[in-house]
């Protein structure tokens, strides 16, 4: 046999070998599983931990992360493989409000060395993968080929077999460098940490990532003057409650593990602690206290402290980080029972069974001040008066009767007793209610009411009654006297007006025909007018008519016979004519009577002068007959005097009509 021939028997028979090792791995790995059916529950264990950035509050459980609010911070995410399925290749985690700067990982076995990728996939997202990921399954045992030839970079895992004698459950520390939110709080649900995993290379490409916790992971980041509160029981087998306020946060029916409220989170501690992180209330009107439920079994004595904590200064350490506001703790025995609740009634820090009378005094452990110790004194409630009563308005007149009356009632529904007393007076009476005194002077008294219950406890308050003036009653005599008067004298001179009105018409009235008499004395004939008085008397005819007067007469001097055109004098009280004129006097009356009407007539056709010239215009007239001017004619009501357009028939003003 040549050297060549015996290498070519080498190379066959090594081939052979090779094959047939891995065909027994294959045969004897048949607890690795099948092929990628996605990572289960439990099947991936993350451990995060503070690496650079954490701060340090001794009240609060070390497995709380704590960063200060746009702090720079790095966090150590180990991420080990329990699933024999799958193999892990991708990590990516996302802090919510964060920004990521960096990342690195390192293996579980520092002296080897595997690759893991880092990618800033987002502002708040780092992605690690593995550098390489082989297909071992496809022939059968790789995981026994890659674990212990260590040849790839994703996590495996494998269970104690007849090939190998060891679990084996790769992992990896993936450290995060970021930025902290910065809005400070209780880090829960959608603001918390989620961390991601899958088997995206090989086997599992295409069912995505898995979360690890499935309600984030819980952190918190707190800035200055941030105040939180941290309740602790040093046991996990018992239920914590938390009374807030008017609500009943973490009840024991919702289970166990991490329990979420919109107040903060309560969980169990790896060493055991059932522990509840809150935001403190905005306001001290809100009691915060623990509330222990019992599971039962033999518990013995725990201890419970409730710490309210405010950050001073996040750049500082040790007790310049922090303030303790509030500090409280005590130890109890839990009883055997399950199911029973044991609560601080009365803020002693003494936790009473069901909140009932636990030491058999009488008194319930609400109203106790030492609940555990029997004969001890009622803390008694002081009366509360709901409302006092007096007069309408709480205004009297002087002397007249009223009222005074309380509504009170006791918690205790202890019997009440009530006192009346007047500021700076001797007057008291008793009752709920009672008559107000009848001789206080006007101004303002100050009433004081005073409740008391049988235990010596009493409440006061007051009621001011203002008492006004008496008002004397007035004599109206007079004033209905001068009324009585003023009316009289109206009523006289409407009588005497109407009277005079009616003397005037029957002296106007003026008899057509009086028989002739004859003149006593001298008889005065009518002389003819002159040419020129006539011309005269036309000219005045276009001014304003003359009313003759009568001539004035001095003491013993007699009237003179009346000329042409005058009328006889009048008597003006009477209205009565002095003397019957003759037949001459009466044509000279009927004259002037024409000559008065002519005037009118002379005056209604002269209507207005010419705004040009100033010539006397007729009352149609729309040319000047002396310098030729035109202008519309405006037509007067008869009945008002308005405007009428021409042809108008209808004022439009009073609404007569007319032709």
């Amino acid at each position: 046999m040549n050297g060549s021939n015996r290498e070519k028997i080498i190379v066959a028979v090594a081939a052979i070998l090779f094959f047939a090792a891995f065909g027994a791995i294959a045969i004897l790995d048949s607890s690795h599983g099948t092929n990628g059916e996605g990572i289960g529950e439990n099947e991936v264990k993350v451990d995060v931990t503070q690496n650079e950035g954490h701060l340090s509050i001794p009240m609060v459980p070390s497995d709380m992360l704590i960063l200060g609010a746009s702090q720079d911070a790095k966090v150590d995410f180990k991420v080990e493989n329990n699933d024999r399925d799958n193999d892990i290749d991708t990590i990516k985690v996302t802090i919510p409000g964060g920004e990521v700067i960096n990342g690195s990982s390192i293996w579980y076995q520092p002296m080897f060395i595997h690759e893991w990728i880092f990618n800033a996939t987002a502002t708040d997202e780092a992605t690690f993968h593995a550098k390489d990921d082989m297909f071992g399954r496809v022939f059968g045992g790789s995981a026994q080929y890659d674990v212990i030839g260590n040849q790839d970079d994703a996590l495996d895992h494998f269970s104690i077999n007849e090939t190998i004698l060891e679990e084996v459950s790769e992992a990896v520390t993936v450290t995060v460098e970021f930025k902290a939110p910065d809005t400070p709080g209780i880090k829960m649900g959608n603001e918390a940490i989620a961390v991601e995993v899958g088997d995206l290379m090989t086997e599992n490409s295409g069912e995505g990532l898995t979360p690890v916790y499935p309600d984030g992971y819980t952190y918190m980041v707190v800035d200055n003057d941030y105040s939180f509160i941290v309740i602790t029981v040093d046991s996990d087998q018992v239920g914590l409650e938390v009374q807030y306020g008017d609500r009943t946060l973490f009840a024991s029916t919702r289970g166990t593990g991490y329990m979420y409220e919109e107040e903060g989170v309560s969980y169990v501690t790896d060493d055991g602690q059932t522990v509840a992180v809150l935001e403190a209330p905005s306001s001290d009107d809100v009691v915060v206290k623990p509330i222990i439920v019992t599971k039962g079994g033999d518990v013995g004595e725990i201890e419970i402290s409730l710490q309210e904590i405010t950050v001073d200064d996040i750049t500082a350490t040790g007790s310049n980080l922090f303030s303790i506001k509030k500090d409280n703790s005590t130890s109890l025995t839990v009883p055997s029972e399950s199911g029973v609740t044991l609560v601080d009634t009365d803020g002693d820090w003494t936790f009473d069974i069901d909140d009932t009378d636990d030491d058999n005094d009488g008194i319930p452990d609400l109203r106790d001040p030492q609940p555990l110790i029997p004969g001890t004194e009622w803390i008694n409630i002081n009366p509360t008066i709901q409302s006092i009563m007096g007069p309408e308005e709480n205004k009297v007149k002087k002397g007249e009767v009223f009222t005074l009356s309380v509504s009170a009632e006791d918690a205790d529904s202890d019997p009440l007793t009530f006192v009346w007393t007047l500021a700076g007076s001797d007057w008291n009476a008793t009752g709920s209610s009672v008559p107000g005194p009848t001789d206080l002077t006007p101004g303002d008294h100050i009433f004081t009411v005073t409740v008391m219950d049988d235990k010596g406890g009493q409440t006061s308050d007051t009621l001011t009654i203002k008492v006004l003036e008496e008002k004397t009653q007035k004599d109206n005599t007079l004033v209905y006297i001068l009324v009585a008067v003023v009316f009289i004298a109206i009523i006289a001179v409407v009588v005497y007006f109407l009277v005079k009105g009616k003397g005037e018409e029957e002296k106007e009235e003026i008899p057509e025909e009086i028989p002739p008499q004859e003149p006593e004395g001298e008889v005065y004939t009518e002389e003819p007018v002159p040419e020129y008085e006539e011309e005269i008397m036309e000219e005045e005819a276009y001014e304003e008519p003359m009313i003759p007067s009568e001539p004035s007469m001095e003491e013993g001097e007699t009237m003179a016979p009346p000329s042409v055109g005058t009328i006889p004098q009048m008597e003006e009280e009477t209205g009565e004519i002095a003397s019957l004129p003759g037949e001459a006097e009466l044509h000279d009356i009927q004259d002037l009577e024409n000559l008065i009407e002519e005037m009118e007539r002379t005056e209604e056709e002269i209507g207005d002068v010419c705004p040009e010239c100033g010539a006397p215009l007729g009352s149609s007239d729309t040319e000047c007959s002396n310098c030729g001017a035109q202008f519309e004619l405006a037509l007067e009501c008869p009945n008002c005097g308005a405007v009428v357009e021409e042809n108008v028939t209808v004022c439009p003003s009073c609404g007569v009509s007319f032709a």
